[in-house]
């Protein structure tokens, strides 16, 4: 990777992390030249490792949302399935069955309605489904229906409750994690733009030594851009 200005605020993660990973590696040797005390160093260092590990988690992250997504598709594609075992079963009770109880069930489990495609939607319409059997003894006592079709769906809900559970937990926290992750980041631009503004007080703004920092020379810029970005003045 090539740095070709000073504008550390304009920087993508990688960027920014190149340049820090320069800096942290050789601002050491310049500490005494540049009169950068001990405390500051060990400031600086902290800086850099939390930015690294807080990048490394929102990778991490990212991955487990991916994970739990494609596992809440999955219980979601069953569940859809299992509804639909529900509905034929119930549909089925139609042919030996009197015109009340025919209109009863068709009413009572929302036969009439196709089943939406939206997520929320889906889950009211299977807890219903769920609802409407447990208390159908109740008010149609001279109905039987066979349980399992109805478990099974009761079963393939909970799982897929599980998974919207994980992914409201997770939205959550990558939500604290990116704004931990803009604090950081905020706070290594302005810890690069000390250094530079360190390194040319001491050095002038023409030093190749600044490359070893992360940064680049007035030179360097004005052979890459017509103009001087804005970060580099003083």
């Amino acid at each position: 990777m090539e740095i070709q200005n000073n504008s550390f605020s304009l920087d993508n993660i990688a960027s920014l992390m190149y340049r820090l990973r320069l800096l942290k590696n050789s601002i050491i040797s310049f500490s005494d030249e540049l009169a950068i005390s001990d405390d500051e160093l060990d400031n600086m260092m902290n800086v850099i490792d939390s930015l690294f590990d807080l990048a490394g988690t929102e990778h991490v992250e990212k991955a487990d949302v991916k994970s739990i997504y494609a596992g809440l598709r999955e219980e979601e594609a069953k569940a859809r399935k299992a509804l639909f075992s529900c509905r034929k079963l119930l549909r089925g009770e139609f042919l030996f069955a009197d015109k009340s109880t025919v209109d009863y069930i068709e009413e009572r489990f929302l036969l009439a309605k196709k089943v939406p495609k939206g997520r929320s939607e889906f889950i009211d319409m299977a807890e219903n489904m769920i609802e409407s059997f447990d208390t159908i003894g109740e008010e149609l006592p001279g109905l039987t229906l066979p349980a399992l079709p109805f478990d099974r769906l009761r079963d393939q809900m909970e799982s897929m409750k599980g998974f919207l559970d994980q992914v409201q937990r997770e939205r959550a926290e990558r939500k604290a994690a990116t704004a931990r992750l803009r604090h950081i980041r905020g706070e290594c631009v302005k810890l690069l733009r000390w250094v530079y503004l360190r390194a040319v007080s001491h050095w002038g703004n023409n030093d190749p030594r600044l490359l070893q920092l992360g940064m680049v020379d007035k030179s360097g810029i004005w052979t890459k851009k017509k103009s001087k970005p804005p970060e580099a003045e003083g």
